[in-house]
């Protein structure tokens, strides 16, 4: 029982040496900098993870094995392709929290990752926390995930955002006035990058976040080929592609 002591010290130290840092920024100077450096005090401070779950495979494991249940009521809406596909969206309007007038009422719409849908553990916590800001959350759930029916051969990928423009348009025809936002996370954040990088001023959100994407997606298939990632990762979003398939 000797080694635990300087075990437990060297742990401390990489803990505190390695571990406990400031968020990494990359900005082009400008107003968007300036904003976010005065409005987002918190990217100036250090970060400091779970000292005993700071890495990140371990974080995602713990959270499908460790899930908090919420519950929302969420209204759902099916919505119809140009090509026969269906799409479901869950909104909660959030009356009860927000003083904003529905038609605008401030609203993020959310996407989830590859195998993802409104029930994940990661978009119901962030659903909390835009409820209690007040906004209105509408949830993107793709071609046959959610409650829809997979209509047609095309499913959904990181390179097509056509199902996103028609989402956004259509929220946008139904309060014209309400500000939209949008935030991804994963494989939904991809699509999500794309979309902006394709419509640039003429996007008709006020602003979008990306969270966890692969910046590379070639260096990103790598990474899940590798052996522990294979097992970790790889073979579970497999599986789960093909029950989606299946159904």
């Amino acid at each position: 029982m000797y080694f635990l002591v300087p075990a437990f010290i060297a742990y401390v130290a990489y803990y505190l040496l390695s571990v406990v840092k400031k968020p990494k920024l990359s900005f082009k100077a400008g107003p968007l900098q300036s904003f976010i450096l005065d409005h987002c005090g918190i990217i100036k401070e250090k970060y400091w993870p779970t000292p005993w779950l700071f890495e990140g495979r371990l974080q995602s494991v713990f959270r499908s094995l460790w899930k908090r249940s919420l519950e929302f009521g969420y209204r759902s809406e099916l919505l119809e392709t140009p090509d026969g596909g269906e799409i479901c969206l869950h909104w909660l309007d959030n009356d009860e929290n927000s003083s904003v007038e529905r038609a605008k009422r401030p609203t993020v719409l959310m996407l989830p990752g590859l195998t993802g849908s409104s029930k994940e553990t990661y978009i119901v916590h962030f659903v909390k926390e835009a409820v209690n800001a007040g906004l209105r959350c509408v949830i993107f759930n793709n071609r046959g995930k959610g409650g829809a029916t997979l209509r047609t051969p095309r499913t959904y990928n990181a390179a097509n955002t056509e199902d996103l423009s028609l989402v956004i348009d259509h929220i946008k025809e139904l309060y014209p006035d309400a500000p939209l936002m949008a935030t991804g996370h994963s494989l939904g954040g991809i699509i999500l990058t794309n979309y902006l990088a394709k419509t640039g001023e003429d996007s008709r959100l006020i602003g979008g976040m990306v969270i966890s994407i692969a910046w590379d997606v070639f260096e990103a298939t790598k990474s899940l080929e590798a052996p522990l990632n294979k097992v970790i990762f790889n073979r579970t979003l497999t599986n789960q592609l093909v029950d989606y398939f299946k159904q």
